[in-house]
């Protein structure tokens, strides 16, 4: 028993050592930034997951769709083979104005109304 004892006093004088010893300063908002740094994390992290699975779900129809047409001996999907120049920068474009529809505008909204509450 007396181990734990020793071992509590060793525990308690360490702490108030290194409470009342103070060699580095922290802000008074420091919480809050840490806060807000975790939460812009947080969002960026869950918008770009929801994107990933739009996207996902958007290239996996695209693709059954296409596989249908090609089982079903369609000439539409021949006709794209020869014009894929246009078609994949019409994909490109799409992709990109969907990111920016449901990430970036999302994302930006959100880092205004963070700096319009720090403001306050």
């Amino acid at each position: 028993m007396e181990k734990k004892e020793d071992k509590d006093r060793k525990f308690e004088t360490l702490m108030q050592n290194a409470l009342s010893d103070q060699q580095f300063y922290i802000p008074d908002n420091f919480a809050d930034r840490l806060t807000q740094k975790f939460n812009i994390r947080n969002m960026k992290h869950r918008l770009l997951t929801e994107w990933g699975l739009k996207l996902l779900i958007i290239i996996g129809v695209t693709g059954g769709s296409a596989l249908v047409f090609i089982l079903s001996g369609s000439d539409i999907i021949s006709s794209f083979i020869h014009n894929y120049y246009p078609i994949i920068l019409i994909l490109i474009i799409t992709v990109f104005i969907f990111f920016f529809d449901q990430v970036l505008l999302k994302l930006m909204f959100f880092l205004k109304d963070i700096k319009k509450h720090n403001s306050k």
